[in-house]
């Protein structure tokens, strides 16, 4: 699939006076779908500045050009010279007696020279710039000398007065409206009314945004929203987004908790939903990492949140990523609030008195049972939450399932304090009293079927939950309708389902507060529980493509539940899903992560099961496999050697496992040029398959493949076709 060419503007104006009204008019047009590139975009490489300049506005659509008093910077008079001689270059030093051009002037001379259609505003007396003009008095003629050849020349040509004025008349130019679909990928629609109290945050953080980029309209500056969990800082992304939308030609959003995730998501853009990108069915995650990255470096405008980076790891994940990014603005949600020069951080606090209190009466305003003192019940109430948006809104879920009166929910609120202090220690947990206490009550009245569902996916990770896994039975488990709890547990707000995709998402404070609400027998149970349940919903081969659909979406929650059940322990069936999760990643080309789960798996079943056991060879076999496929044939000889020896002590000589062992070894050999060593142990192979088919009177499924990895060794060694179909009827006949 290739992406229809897009119609394109180069637009032009000295940054320092003229950035604002540069910014406003990029973001009209691109409203439009169009692309809107500007000196900004490129800078010096291979390829100078000016050069990428001229390739660019020789096959772009139009040219934009704002005029003021300023002339900006120049090009070395190298640089400039490697352009070559333009005969309307010449006519300009000619006619304004000017031997210097600089940028601004130089873009308007290429546009005109390859016959882009040009139009250019210019600035009327009185306009106020974004800065004063600090150029002297020959910058200053040259600059009056250049509006005044351009006037001369009677080219299309319009005044500029205010921002406002300007994207009118540019709205109006001949230009496409493409009408494309505006990617989003945020997590849920706006609260609308119902997003109480941070105007003032909102206003503060689009000043410092706008801030930030003026004069620099494609420069990424990064903002992290960060404070306690629970307090809002994601909802609150996403409302600014969503409030935003039409400044942006991208909406979207990347769960970022750890680094392996933030790069996971931000290659899962690519896919069909959001920017439908050709390398989508790619298998390496790094090519569709990079597909992504590519996209965004050629589509400004774009706003991108990343979500949830609350570990150093993940902040320094991202803090390397904004290097790399250019052309739209990268909001951040974290706890952490130390970070990089190159990161704004705003405290985002809890909600007022009075804003928390005016959510309540407006989340419960249909079904609460309302009385006279609502006003001053609701304030004691947020009072109680402490004012907490994850507490207010799991409280406004409750008090309208039930009907309840505020007074009533304070009551029953309060009921829960002694059963939550019997397991909620406020300086272990790291977060507000009042989110437990607030679970506590929506959990009291939850269904079976929603405790049970709570307590598998509180071992899950923090990504979106695939609804196809509840199709899976929770191995020996009675038998619980978990749609049914679902739909339980969104009506109390303890999860959220994704508004156009069969997923749901748990908050990773919920998630929390239930597994320390557990006692010890009980942890390890539920734990056991989502973790057998997970391995038997992660069905099918991690190296078929085809099996993907189901794999990648619940791999997040895999890795996540191995994680725990590894320290918690369990050996089985841990191992055998690290080794899958594994397998998986190597496929994607994700090496490293694939090898710390390999030589994990290795070491739980050599603990296990001992040194010798034919699991053993299975992981001595695939971490063997890494190694070779990332080049370190000499640490993978001795691991495919020893596995070897184990399924020919476990199975015997002739079994089919020793047959794959001795391809995988003779494939190595065959690596490194030790063509007389691979070739006994290939042949050896293929007679031990030839022997399987001739006994069990089928073909075994992998004879074709090493029967082609024999026939290759051969060749090497200067065999000609008939020297080696004779070999391969000899081994026929030894082995009926």
């Amino acid at each position: 699939m290739s992406e229809p060419r897009s119609f394109r503007i180069f637009l032009s104006a000295v940054t320092k006076e003229l950035g604002s009204c540069r910014i406003g008019v990029a973001r009209a047009l691109r409203r439009k779908g169009l692309e809107v590139r500007d000196q900004e975009h490129f800078r010096q490489g291979p390829a100078t500045l000016l050069e990428q300049l001229r390739d660019y506005i020789r096959q772009c659509d139009a040219v934009i050009l704002l005029v003021g008093d300023r002339c900006g910077d120049f090009p070395t008079a190298d640089h400039a010279a490697a352009l070559g001689d333009l005969p309307l270059l010449q006519k300009y030093r000619t006619a304004a007696s000017q031997d210097r051009v600089s940028y601004t002037q130089w873009e308007f001379l290429l546009a005109k020279h390859h016959g882009r259609d040009t139009y250019i505003f210019f600035t009327a007396p009185g306009f106020q710039p974004d800065e004063p003009n600090p150029e002297d008095a020959a910058l200053q003629t040259c600059q009056a000398d250049f509006r005044m050849w351009v006037k001369s020349t009677g080219k299309h040509r319009d005044t500029l007065t205010t921002q406002a004025k300007l994207i009118e008349d540019v709205l109006v130019l001949p230009f496409p409206d493409l009408g494309r679909p505006k990617p989003i990928s945020l997590p849920y629609h706006s609260l609308g009314t119902l997003f109480k109290g941070r105007d003032e945050f909102l206003v503060q953080l689009r000043k410092s945004l706008e801030r930030a980029v003026d004069g620099h309209a494609t420069a990424i500056v990064g903002k992290a929203i960060h404070g306690l969990g629970g307090v809002g800082k994601t909802r609150l992304a996403v409302e600014y987004a969503w409030q935003h939308q039409d400044a942006y030609t991208a909406l979207l959003f990347v769960p970022a908790d750890s680094p392996e995730a933030l790069r996971r998501n931000l290659a899962g853009l690519c896919g069909p939903l959001v920017l439908d990108l050709p390398e989508q069915d790619r298998p390496e995650e790094e090519a569709k990492l990079a597909a992504a990255l590519r996209w965004l470096h050629l589509h400004p405008g774009w706003f991108l949140i990343l979500d949830n980076l609350d570990t150093p790891d993940a902040a320094a994940e991202a803090t390397k990523l904004l290097a790399q990014l250019h052309g739209g603005q990268v909001l951040l949600t974290s706890r952490q609030p130390n970070w990089s020069g190159q990161v704004v951080s705003l405290e985002l606090d809890v909600l007022t008195e009075t804003a928390a209190a005016d959510f309540l009466c407006a989340r419960t305003d249909a079904r609460r049972r309302k009385q006279p003192d609502d006003d001053a019940q609701a304030r004691a109430l947020a009072l109680e939450l402490g004012q907490l948006a994850l507490a207010l809104e799991q409280a406004g879920a409750y008090i309208a399932k039930h009907r309840l009166t505020f007074g009533g929910y304070l009551k029953e609120w309060r009921d829960r304090h002694d059963r939550v202090l019997t397991w909620f220690d406020e300086q272990l947990m790291h977060y507000p009293r009042s989110v437990a206490t607030t679970w506590q009550t929506s959990f009291d009245q939850l269904s079976e079927p929603a405790r049970r569902l709570l307590h598998l996916v509180a071992w899950l990770a923090p990504d979106p939950i695939p609804e196809s896994l509840l199709d899976v039975p929770v191995p020996g488990a009675a038998d619980a309708d978990l749609h049914d709890g679902l739909v339980n547990l969104e009506a109390y707000s303890l999860v959220t389902r994704a508004p156009d995709a069969p997923v749901f998402s748990v908050h990773r404070l919920v998630q929390d507060v239930t597994r320390r609400s557990l006692a010890d027998d009980k942890e390890q149970h539920d734990l056991n529980a989502a973790l057998r349940w997970v391995n038997a919903a992660f069905i099918g081969d991690p190296t078929d493509v085809r099996a993907w659909p189901i794999l990648v979406p619940l791999a997040p929650h895999a890795r996540a539940v191995i994680r725990r059940a590894d320290e918690a322990g369990v050996t089985e069936p841990t191992a055998r899903l690290m080794n899958d999760v594994g397998l998986l990643l190597k496929e994607k080309a994700l090496h490293t992560e694939a090898e710390a789960l390999y030589r994990r798996a290795l070491a739980i079943d050599e603990r296990s099961f001992g040194a010798d056991h034919p699991k053993v060879a299975i992981r001595l076999n695939n971490l063997a496999s890494l190694l070779q496929a990332t080049n370190r044939l000499g640490e993978a000889e001795p691991l495919m050697r020893r596995a070897l020896a184990i399924d020919e002590r476990s199975f015997g000589a002739d079994h089919p496992n020793v047959a794959m062992d001795l391809n995988n070894l003779a494939r190595l050999l065959q690596a490194t040029n030790r063509l007389a060593d691979a070739e006994p142990l290939m042949r050896r192979a293929v007679g031990i398959l030839f022997k399987f088919t001739h006994r069990t009177g089928h073909e075994h499924p992998h004879l074709q493949v090493i029967c082609a990895n024999y026939r290759a060794i051969l060749e090497s060694l200067g065999r000609n076709d008939a020297e080696i179909d004779a070999e391969f009827e000899r081994l026929k006949a030894e082995h009926q």
